[in-house]
């Protein structure tokens, strides 16, 4: 009897022995997976953490960056104005060039008519007009050769083509460069996505440089309202006007550069009547002028035999200074001139 109870009370110590075992391994899941989230979470908290410490502020715009986006936007828009100016100069070429040979064409057919006549008017007329016919048929074809060696028409295009597309670069430059720190994206998002088309805009076009002295010879004497077309700093167009930190509020100032004025000087030397003044003068003469900003102040230096001479003083009394030493070889100083320095 007492051996029975014996093996009755066994399987139930058994039973509640695992019971107990089965139960002491869920509660130790439980605490590995309480101690697992709680790692996890921190793990999460301290990569946000770092996350939120990486962004820079301002979305990513320091104040070097943000410079570097105004000098790069001032070179787009002296690209953009130097090819326009070109693509319309070119396109006027072009179409003087089409039009010549759109009237020698017409010419040429109303002259042939003129071998229907079966009686000469005069001596020769047959002749006269086979010779017209024939300079007015070369010239024609001299015309459409030279145009097809100066590549108008694809240079054209491709000028075309570059204006589009910088133009539309340069608005989204200045937007980026007007919003304040909190309207602009983000400067990674920005370089990833304008980095390859800045650099594509500034580079330059082909041309040769008398074309490109030609037109920054233009636009810097007969135009100043693409240089400044109003007293807004951001409208004033590099090189004519340069950048000068401000040391009080950190901001640039954009002055007058002696860009446009040396541009006139050395294009104008390369016309007739400088090099025939040069060549009948008897002094020799160099002219340093600098520009002294709002005071139009000029710096002149007279080489006159062995004396010296070196002055800063004003423009009038400069314009008299030159007319006195060299009246028959300087040409006269036009106030229009002068106007960029």
């Amino acid at each position: 009897m007492g051996s029975s109870m014996s093996n009755m009370s066994f399987p139930a110590e058994q039973s509640t022995a695992k019971s107990a075992r089965l139960h002491m391994d869920h509660r130790l899941v439980e605490t590995k997976c309480a101690i697992t989230e709680e790692a996890d979470n921190q793990v999460n908290q301290k990569r946000d953490d770092a996350r939120v410490e990486t962004i820079p502020p301002d979305n990513g715009w320091d104040p070097w960056k943000q410079q570097t986006l105004m000098f790069m936007c001032a070179k787009l828009k002296y690209n953009y104005a130097i090819s326009k100016f070109f693509y319309y100069t070119l396109k006027k070429k072009e179409n003087r060039w089409s039009w010549l040979m759109i009237v020698l064409s017409t010419l040429t057919s109303s002259i042939t008519l003129l071998n229907n006549i079966e009686t000469e008017p005069f001596l020769h007329f047959f002749l006269a007009v086979k010779t017209i016919l024939v300079i007015f048929s070369m010239s024609i074809t001299l015309i459409a050769a030279w145009i097809k060696k100066q590549q108008y028409v694809e240079r054209l295009n491709s000028i075309d083509r570059y204006i589009q597309k910088i133009n539309i670069l340069i608005q989204q430059c200045d937007m980026q460069c007007l919003f304040g720190p909190d309207d602009k994206i983000e400067y990674k998002k920005f370089k990833e996505t304008y980095h390859t088309q800045i650099v594509d805009g500034l580079t330059f076009l082909p041309m040769h440089p008398k074309e490109l002295k030609y037109i920054v010879y233009q636009i810097s004497k007969y135009h100043p309202e693409i240089i400044s077309p109003s007293d807004i700093d951001e409208d004033k167009l590099w090189p004519w006007y340069g950048f000068e930190l401000n040391e009080c509020n950190g901001e640039f100032n954009r002055t007058l550069t002696t860009y446009g004025k040396l541009m006139i000087d050395s294009y104008e030397s390369t016309k007739l009547y400088y090099r025939i003044c040069n060549l009948f003068s008897k002094n020799k003469r160099d002219f340093q002028f600098c520009c002294g900003g709002m005071d139009e102040f000029i710096e002149i230096t007279y080489i006159h035999g062995s004396a010296d001479v070196g002055a800063q003083t004003s423009l009038p009394d400069v314009i008299q200074a030159v007319e006195h030493v060299a009246p028959h070889c300087v040409p006269p100083v036009q106030p229009h001139s002068m106007q960029h320095c």
